[in-house]
């Protein structure tokens, strides 16, 4: 998980379980112990990018609560795009996707730049 001091976004970086361990709960631990990290920390939402053919991965985020809102082109180094989803952490967060959409509708925005304070953002 990734966090900057000045942001109430938690970023889920990498996860990965052993093909032999998949179907244990080992990947929804993972993910919950990310998520309360990331809360102890005082992050409002948690945010991840993953490969449209990694469905199961998908499926598992969609079942975690996470909803896809963009998709980011040609942003793995094989040109491969990106699913982008998110999920609020706390039921009241002030913080607003919507008001995040908008870095991550643009190639020329680094996406590090939807990573802002929450006083920054209209409530």
């Amino acid at each position: 998980v990734l966090f900057r001091t000045i942001s109430a976004m938690g970023r889920l970086y990498s996860i990965a379980v052993a093909p032999r361990s998949r179907g244990c709960g080992i990947g929804t631990a993972l993910i919950a112990a990310a998520e309360a990290t990331a809360l102890a920390r005082g992050c409002d939402w948690m945010r991840l990018e993953v490969r449209p053919e990694n469905t199961g991965a998908i499926a598992r985020y969609l079942k975690a609560g996470y909803r896809q809102f963009g998709r980011r082109a040609d942003y793995y180094e094989d040109h491969s795009d990106a699913l982008l989803f998110e999920k609020p952490l706390r039921l009241d967060s002030p913080l607003r996707s919507s008001h995040l959409a908008v870095s991550f509708s643009s190639r020329h925005v680094d996406p590090r730049a939807a990573l802002v304070s929450r006083k920054g953002l209209p409530p």
